[in-house]
């Protein structure tokens, strides 16, 4: 008997901890916001202005560091690198600035000879890998594509040397991984797509058609076009597959049908949920396709939202206007927002 109680005590114990930790992490979280002036600063799950607006622009927060853009005291308006405490980690000199992903995020910067070229900085806002890029996508699954100039010998000058345009996947050591003669794909690429779940796109004949290449043999799976998407990238383990102008449904990794259930609209699954569209109403399944709760917002405009992130869901109301709901459907922030952007 008595070891019965110090089981439920522990237990106890254990679930209160399970919740304190729940609690602080949803605490810690962070989401982009922007006022009705235009500003973006940063809010919290709770709906608290954890950095009032005061940026042109504002990406998301990772490991405690984000990127801004703000207007200088020269007139010149460029992307930095804040603290939580909305302090400058590094000063405002980036063109152009993505969010980091896998540790690294993308810049533009102008180089020494004047031209603006990407590279990859780190959390403190040096770079790690060198701006060199005409074009460069963020880091996937440790690769991320690129697009730069190299000179070769001319094919019908033995003596001279020309200047071309190449693609390439790099690691994040700047190191090139798959070349651009690898992929076996029938013209010149026009576009590297990222690689999920080890399958990317592919863009060649001028951006006309669009092959779905696979990481391991570098073989296209599915032929598509940029007009008309036949399938999108797969998503935990979930692939979303368009059989026709309004029916999509979802197949696992072999081809086969997940669930029985066709659906009008369809997203995505991330963290375990997927939005649809039922009867003209939004709903959101699980992956056995069973509705976990339906909302009263608009699916359009709720495309632009993404899918959850660490268990929030920020949508966008008929009106316009931005608020948050957590994996339960519940109301957590109202819509009274120009925008809201990902929990991090």
């Amino acid at each position: 008997m008595l070891r019965r109680v110090k089981c439920l005590g522990l237990v106890v114990i254990l679930l209160f901890c399970i919740d304190q930790n729940m609690a602080q992490t949803a605490a810690g979280l962070a989401a982009v916001y922007k006022d009705q002036a235009g500003n973006y600063g940063y809010i919290s799950s709770e709906g608290k202005i954890l950095i009032p607006a005061q940026f042109k622009d504002a990406k998301a927060f990772s490991d405690g560091v984000a990127l801004v853009k703000v207007k200088k005291s020269t007139g010149e308006i460029r992307y930095g690198l804040i603290d939580k405490s909305g302090n400058f980690i590094s000063e405002p000199i980036y063109y152009t600035a993505g969010e980091f992903k896998e540790g690294l995020a993308l810049v533009r910067v102008k180089t020494q000879t004047g031209e603006l070229r990407y590279g990859y900085i780190n959390k403190t806002g040096k770079f790690a890998i060198e701006p060199v890029y005409i074009y460069a996508s963020e880091f996937s699954e440790g690769l991320a594509a690129v697009q730069f100039s190299k000179k070769v010998k001319s094919e019908t000058d033995s003596g001279s040397v020309e200047t071309i345009i190449a693609w390439a996947y790099i690691d994040k050591t700047g190191k090139t991984v798959i070349e651009e003669s690898q992929i076996s794909v029938p013209s010149k690429i026009s576009m590297l797509g990222n690689f999920y779940n080890d399958v990317a796109a592919v863009s060649v004949f001028e951006f006309t058609e669009t092959y779905y290449v696979n990481r391991k043999t570098l073989q296209p799976s599915i032929k598509g076009n940029n007009n008309k998407t036949q399938k999108t990238q797969a998503s935990e383990e979930l692939s979303l597959v368009q059989k026709g102008p309004l029916m999509y449904e979802y197949v696992n990794a072999k081809g086969n049908k997940a669930f029985s259930k066709s659906f009008t609209r369809a997203s995505d699954f991330q963290e375990g949920l997927a939005m649809v569209e039922i009867d003209k109403k939004v709903a959101f399944i699980d992956k056995k396709g069973d509705v976990k709760f339906t909302t009263d917002f608009r699916y359009t405009d709720n495309t632009k939202a993404g899918g959850f992130k660490n268990g929030f869901f920020t949508f966008i109301t008929a009106e316009g206007k931005y608020g948050v709901i957590n994996r339960q459907g519940k109301l957590v922030i109202n819509p009274e927002y120009s925008f809201i952007g990902e929990f991090n």
